[in-house]
């Protein structure tokens, strides 16, 4: 069972440490809306940038 604490505490801390860099991407690209690129162009790519990671590294973890 420790193991398995282990490895939720190391999955969440590198979580969180990644999305650092992406709260300073994002902040970026929201300091760039304009009229051609709306803040629901930002809100959309989040989604479906996170959803695809998602999807592909299931196969790995139901896998392994």
């Amino acid at each position: 069972m420790s193991g398995v604490i282990t490895a939720i505490s190391t999955g969440a801390a590198a979580f969180s440490a990644t999305n650092i860099d992406d709260f300073v991407i994002l902040t970026l690209f929201f300091s760039q809306v304009n009229v051609k690129f709306r803040k629901w162009h930002i809100i959309l790519g989040q989604y479906a940038g996170f959803t695809a990671l998602v999807m592909v590294s299931l196969p790995g973890f139901f896998g392994g």
